[in-house]
Formats: C-alpha cells, sequence, structure tokens
C-alpha cells in the first residue's frame, strides 16, 4: 500500500477514535444538547471526509450507502412522524 493512503487511513482511523470517545457514554440526547462535543464530533468527521481518497469515496458510493440508505431513511422517517416517504 502506497504511504500516503497508509496515513490516510491512520488519520481516518484516530478522528473514528476520538469521535467515539467524545461521545463515550452520553445518551442521543445527552449528544444533542452538549455544543462543545458536537462541535468536536463535527471535527472528527471533517479530518476523516479530508483524509478519504476517491477510492474509499468509490468503494462507500457502491457498498455502503445503498445500505445505509434505507436505514437513515427509516430514521429519517421516524423522526417527522412518516410524514417524509419520498423526500
Amino acid at each position: 500500500m502506497n504511504r500516503l493512503y497508509t496515513l490516510f487511513i491512520k488519520d481516518i482511523l484516530g478522528a473514528m477514535h476520538l469521535a467515539q470517545e467524545f461521545v463515550g457514554g452520553m445518551t442521543e440526547e445527552e449528544f444533542l444538547s452538549d455544543e462543545k462535543t458536537k462541535s468536536a464530533v463535527v471535527w472528527q468527521l471533517e479530518i476523516i471526509g479530508e483524509a478519504v481518497n476517491y477510492r474509499i469515496v468509490w468503494q462507500v458510493l457502491k457498498q455502503e450507502i445503498p445500505e445505509l440508505e434505507p436505514k437513515i431513511r427509516e430514521v429519517y422517517e421516524g423522526e417527522l412522524g412518516h410524514g417524509a416517504k419520498g423526500a
């Protein structure tokens, strides 16, 4: 593997670890009401986004998104009382 890719993956793994550590044992409600933690987690997601290369993007587009979309839609529709179907 190319050294540059190795460094990108290291950055991604580090950011994933920190984001998970920041939320620790928080509940969703605690997380949503804690501006510092939300900001810190979003920053780690930005680091992941910066480190991702186009091969990873391709894999996510073809493998991960099709699996995640129904789950995300289910949460979205549940939050809106099923009024968001077809959005």
